[in-house]
């Protein structure tokens, strides 16, 4: 498994890539540092930009065993942390710094899959009187992949099963369009 730590103000970020990059005529920077094995730090800078961009991914690849459980768990893992317990207290905590949401991410890329969490909280030197909210941004979506709310080795059983009908939901939902149904096939 290869995870992505994404702190980005602009997506023009080369695969593969260590080390360091400009491009001078945008003043658009970009730093890959390798903190862990398998582990990267990705960071992009672009001034013109007033929004950050942080994304936490996990790349593993596509099993037929754990496709599905893969799946749930990002929607999962967004409702709560270790600290805050509770998706309303989560969301209100995010909402107290400048309006900030976060998102699961879930997608295929060839033979793998891309979990994890996405957010775009306003940049530190647009906020009143230049307060640093990217830091409590970056901690609790880390707390939020890092550190979830797990009780008795369980997810919290009530947010488990609305994501799990919510899942469903979406799979039904795609079947019965036959356009894109078919599309996918």
């Amino acid at each position: 498994m290869v995870y992505f730590i994404e702190y980005s103000f602009y997506p023009c970020l080369k695969a593969g890539e260590i080390g360091e990059w400009q491009m001078s005529e945008k003043n658009i920077t970009n730093k890959r540092t390798c903190i862990g094995d398998g582990i990267y730090l990705n960071e992009i800078y672009d001034p013109k930009f007033k929004t950050n961009n942080i994304r936490i991914k996990f790349i593993t690849a596509i099993s037929e065993e754990n496709y599905a459980a893969n799946a749930l768990l990002p929607p999962v893992l967004v409702t709560s942390n270790s600290e805050i317990t509770s998706k309303t207290e989560l969301s209100q905590k995010f909402a107290g710094l400048y309006g900030t949401s976060v998102g699961a991410i879930f997608d295929s890329m060839g033979d793998y899959q891309v979990l994890g969490f996405s957010t775009t909280p306003i940049c530190d030197r647009f906020t009143i009187g230049g307060e640093v909210i990217s830091e409590e941004v970056v901690r609790q979506i880390l707390l939020c992949a890092l550190s979830p709310d797990i009780k008795d080795g369980k997810f919290n059983e009530d947010y488990f099963r609305i994501r799990k009908q919510e899942l469903m939901d979406i799979i039904s939902a795609t079947v019965n369009e036959k356009r894109s149904y078919g599309y996918m096939k």
